[in-house]
């Protein structure tokens, strides 16, 4: 319990400081300004992750490696590939 609360005390003033920036924020209670800020990391989170996963589904479809591979018998290269995509998506 000790060890958790450096990081929940470490994320909750980093995320108090983003208070400022809300707009008419001085007329807002404190569970709206909790609620705006929430929704707005969250929103980010999922944009980001999704930004990050398409990159990442475009960069493992892109490879063609396999395409050469002989018969039974594929690369190092390849079998990466295919834990990583199959791992992944």
């Amino acid at each position: 319990m000790s060890s958790t609360l450096p990081r929940i005390q470490f994320l909750s003033s980093s995320l108090w400081k983003l208070v400022p920036y809300i707009p008419f924020n001085h007329d807002l209670t404190r569970p709206s300004q909790i609620a705006i800020i929430s929704t707005t990391v969250g929103t980010s989170l999922i944009l980001f992750s999704s930004l990050l996963r398409r990159f990442m589904l475009r960069a493992l479809l892109g490879y063609q490696g396999w395409l050469y591979d002989e018969v039974k018998k594929r690369s190092i290269k390849t079998t990466i590939w295919g834990v990583t995509f199959f791992d992944f998506y």
